[in-house]
């Protein structure tokens, strides 16, 4: 698919006005499918610190990412696309691998790929509005409009503010990339060293720290998640706006429509990648509350109470079956 797109923007030796956009590359149902596997991998995320259940999305989401940002690369350096055009779609790259978490669980070659797309992907974010605008060129319309709460020109004062925002995306992105894999593994392990040395000194067992700690922690552990959650739905709320009605007020044709049996793909797959997830987080609850609820089947009394004191009531026979090593306790 993304062979024929490459040839069929070959084809474009000139754009017109409108620009008739390209539907393999941001069709409605390609910019749906995305929409919704952010949307999914968010809740994927959140279920697994919250039900502790694997987060498997962000290694589908970095292979996607792959893909489409080989070809966006590859139609930038044949400058088959013009800026109107681009800025949506490193908007949106940008947005979506931005969305993964779990970036440690993903396996080291996963891992490595996410490194290189985030990295490249902010220094494409950076490239394009400082210089890869004036190389890809203006569309042939009177003004290139963009959305930031109102209709405003994309080479206005609009570039300059995503200039500034560039440079701190790049900021950002480089101590992510260098501080974030450090911390993360020289704390893991840390606290795997202490807790095995406490372990093997008998000053603290599996259950008296899970106990301890869990308390402490699950209200900050809350707090934070709400917020990122909060912040990060909030990011991709202001791409997508900023996708939707770039495309629209540009006139950009021919990528507004799901009669392509070529946009039904993604947008299947990611609704399919949604309704699994869904289905395990219902499960896993289910499954949590049933487990919760069985030691209730095997009585009404209270488990915490202590049962030696109600042996002396049994008859003689069943509290010597009960506990040999308490028989003599009993009999006196």
């Amino acid at each position: 698919m993304f062979n024929d797109t490459l040839t069929s923007l070959a084809e474009r030796a000139e754009f017109s006005c409108p620009v008739e956009g390209q539907p393999d590359l941001y069709g409605l149902g390609i910019r749906i499918g995305i929409y919704i596997q952010m949307l999914a991998v968010q809740i994927s995320g959140l279920l697994s610190i919250v039900l502790r259940q694997d987060d498997y999305l962000g290694e589908s989401v970095v292979l996607f990412i792959l893909a489409v940002g080989s070809v966006l690369i590859k139609l930038i350096v044949h400058k088959q696309i013009l800026a109107v055009e681009a800025a949506p779609m490193v908007a949106l790259l940008l947005a979506q691998v931005s969305v993964c978490r779990a970036v440690s669980r993903m396996g080291f070659v996963v891992g490595v790929i996410f490194a290189v797309e985030f990295c490249g992907l902010s220094s494409l974010f950076v490239w394009f509005w400082w210089h890869g605008m004036d190389v890809l060129g203006r569309s042939p319309c009177a003004d290139d409009k963009a959305f930031f709460f109102a209709k405003v020109s994309l080479w206005g004062w609009f570039r300059t503010m995503n200039k500034v925002f560039a440079v701190f995306t790049a900021i950002a992105a480089g101590m992510m990339a260098i501080i974030s894999p450090i911390q993360v593994y020289t704390v893991a392990s840390v606290q795997y060293l202490l807790y095995w040395y406490q372990r093997l000194r008998g000053r603290v067992g599996p259950l008296e720290q899970n106990n301890g700690d869990q308390n402490s922690d699950m209200n900050d552990r809350d707090w934070k998640v709400d917020i990122q959650s909060a912040f990060e739905i909030s990011i991709n709320i202001g791409v997508i706006a900023f996708v939707e009605m770039t495309l629209k007020w540009n006139n950009i044709t021919n990528v507004h429509s799901l009669r392509d049996p070529g946009q039904f793909m993604p947008l299947m797959i990611s609704l399919a990648q949604l309704v699994a997830i869904i289905y395990q987080g219902v499960s896993r609850v289910a499954h949590m509350a049933a487990t919760e609820d069985e030691p209730l089947a095997y009585g009404d009394g209270d488990d915490t109470d202590c049962t030696h004191e109600n042996k002396s009531l049994l008859p003689r026979h069943l509290v010597n079956h009960d506990g040999a090593g308490q028989n003599d306790v009993e009999l006196k």
